[in-house]
């Protein structure tokens, strides 16, 4: 597997890493060190990492590495980091500018080094002028060289008698009911789904606005299209071929003809047998003009593109990781149907990715959606068809109306606000 192949690791600044590569060397300091706690149990470690140029980046060990780290790390320390990986960095509040984060798994190797200056530069630090006149990005932590975790509550109330909480315990059912969550079998054979009731039935359907402005978790349907592909970080994965548990590579002095080496966290071991599975990223927007982030894992792209991620892995082996194989750059450009699910952490911030439970090409539901007003359940929507591809000859030879900020068929009509409306006769 060409795509798998060793490549060397360079010894590179903060600010020379490019997150759609993984082969670095880094020298830094550990400027801030803390805990993450859930359950009075440490869950992650957060670092706070600076070069010599005084660069910060993230850094984050969870639960699964801890033991390799624990007592390997301190504030003060100096090394040089590789065999790493990059990942996504888009929380409420950060340490730096950076969109991205290093993340320890553990084969991460640690080298302390003695050739490190005492006193970094400091490049965070703002003008108070600065900050009256908001000269900063606001979801960056500023000013100061320490950073304190936002996570932690400073104070915790246990069963307090608040009005808030006298009204929600009001509401709980007086019975005996006990709530279980039922065990997931992932051996038993999926339901096949019935696209029309999915999409028409039982699900609401929302635009992008509507979606980004979601306040509760739940499922729904939208229809997009597809903007562009992430790149960075890859949009696969590497995965172990016996317990598809993500694995991570091994640093060895093994020749170059031997098949790398990865640990599986799953199989507490080192294995060769790994496979690429997709975790592909979409960019996405509709006819409100608003935009989103949908994410794809293998058990949704495998069915519809009817490929697997090994095989356009290695269609592109010997490109830059920003090639696309070419079953994916088609995608590009192309209007889709997509049931969604709304996590807590869509509604904690509108950057997170919103994850696709099912995507379809089906022209005559496509066709459905674009002719017809209204679904199953009373819903309305508009013809978001004609709006993404902004053809206006298309909207005037199919009676569509221009009305101010909304385009209607009639009396349905979608606004600003991205969800649909009825509009008032006139009766002039």
């Amino acid at each position: 597997m060409s795509f798998l192949r060793k490549k060397p690791a360079s010894l590179v600044f903060i600010g020379d890493i490019d997150p759609a590569k993984d082969c670095y060397k880094i020298k830094v300091k550990v400027i801030k060190l803390w805990n993450t706690w859930k359950n009075s149990k440490i869950v992650s470690i957060e670092l706070v990492l600076a070069d010599i140029n005084g660069t910060r980046i993230h850094a984050s060990i969870d639960e699964r590495s801890l033991g390799n780290f624990r007592s390997k790390l301190s504030q003060g320390d100096y090394f040089i980091l590789s065999n790493f990986t990059i990942g996504d960095y888009t929380t409420e509040y950060r340490t730096n500018p950076l969109p991205f984060k290093i993340n320890f798994y553990r084969t991460t190797k640690i080298t302390p080094c003695d050739d490190f200056p005492k006193e970094l530069p400091n490049n965070y630090f703002k003008d108070f002028k600065e900050i009256l006149e908001c000269q900063y990005e606001k979801e960056v932590l500023i000013g100061v060289v320490t950073v304190s975790n936002v996570f932690n509550a400073t104070e915790i109330l246990f069963d307090p008698q608040l009005p808030e909480v006298l009204d929600f315990k009001s509401k709980l059912p007086n019975d005996d009911l006990i709530i279980t969550r039922e065990a997931f079998d992932p051996k038993s054979t999926p339901l096949k789904v019935d696209l029309y009731d999915e999409f028409f039935i039982k699900n609401p359907i929302k635009s992008i606005r509507a979606l980004n402005a979601s306040n509760e978790v739940g499922k729904c349907v939208t229809l997009c299209k597809i903007v562009s592909i992430e790149t960075t970080p890859k949009w696969y994965f590497v995965a172990c071929g016996t317990c598809r548990t993500t694995v991570h590579p091994c640093e060895d002095d093994l020749d170059d003809d031997s098949p790398p080496l990865f640990h599986c966290s799953g199989c507490n071991g080192n294995v060769s047998n790994v496979v690429a599975r997709f975790k592909l990223v979409l960019c996405v927007t509709d006819h409100t003009g608003e935009a989103a982030r949908f994410i794809l894992f293998d058990n949704v792209v495998v069915p519809f593109l009817h490929n697997t991620a090994m095989d356009l892995a290695e269609e592109v082996a010997e490109e830059n990781a920003s090639v696309l194989p070419l079953s994916l750059v088609r995608l590009i450009g192309k209007t889709y149907i997509y049931k969604i699910n709304v996590s807590a952490d869509n509604l904690r911030s509108r950057k997170t990715t919103f994850k696709v439970d099912i995507i379809s090409d089906d022209e005559d539901l496509i066709s459905k959606w674009v002719s017809e007003g209204y679904t199953g359940q009373g819903g309305l929507f508009m013809d978001c068809q004609r709006s993404l591809e902004d053809s206006a000859e298309a909207s005037q030879s199919d009676g569509l109306k221009r009305n101010g900020d909304a385009f209607d068929r009639g009396n349905l009509v979608v606004g600003k606000d991205g969800n649909p409306k009825k509009l008032k006769k006139n009766t002039e």
